[in-house]
């Protein structure tokens, strides 16, 4: 995200918009142009990965959490697992 939030800042625009304008080429195809799309598109790509992560879990979260709600009528796994201690 740091690369991102860098890139958008020195660029004044977003990475779609990057790629888009064909910036790379407005630059001449110059090392540090092409150096930041490769380094752009490789945090965007990350990010996105993680997102997808980040939502899976938290479905799998939530599902753990309604089987606990279903199976013990308790809200708090946890609190459930120091009563039996």
């Amino acid at each position: 995200m740091l690369t991102d939030r860098l890139l958008r800042k020195k660029y004044h625009m977003s990475f779609a918009e990057f790629r888009d304008k064909e910036q790379v080429k407005k630059e001449s195809y110059s090392f540090e142009a092409e150096s930041d799309f490769c380094d752009w598109e490789m945090a965007i790509t990350g990010i996105k990965c993680l997102r997808e992560d980040l939502a899976e879990l938290l479905g799998k979260e939530k599902c753990v959490q309604a089987y606990f709600n279903s199976a013990t009528g308790t809200k708090n796994p946890v609190a459930m697992y120091k009563k039996r201690q």
